[in-house]
């Protein structure tokens, strides 16, 4: 196995506009797997995400906002799905083999060698 991973680009940070039921008003909906979990409730982020709306200050679990982006990121990631690897375009650049989108690569985990 290589040492190096790589991940969908949804599965560290994604962005997305939505606009409200009512119309006329766009929320901001992040998901950053980056931030530390110290830092999320301090930026008012729950689990990675974050939403502008009322409703995501102030309720328990995700709003509407983001549970209507959830179906549009992949987040995938080769450390699940080792089997699965990713795509090379013509011009040689490495993509997410689900979504096509842009990768990011980390270090593979240490597996220990023999038995303790």
């Amino acid at each position: 196995m290589s040492n190096i991973l790589f991940r969908c680009q949804s599965a560290n940070y994604a962005a997305f506009m939505i606009e409200s039921s009512k119309g006329g008003k766009f929320y901001l909906v992040e998901f950053d797997a980056n931030k530390p979990a110290w830092l999320w409730h301090q930026h008012g982020f729950k689990e990675g995400w974050h939403c502008d709306c009322p409703a995501f200050k102030h309720y328990e679990g995700p709003c509407k906002h983001v549970r209507s982006v959830l179906p549009r990121l992949c987040r995938w990631d080769q450390a699940a799905k080792v089997s699965v690897v990713p795509v090379r375009t013509s011009e040689g650049r490495l993509r997410c083999p689900v979504c096509k989108g842009d990768l990011v690569a980390y270090p593979a985990p240490i597996e220990p060698e023999g038995e303790f």
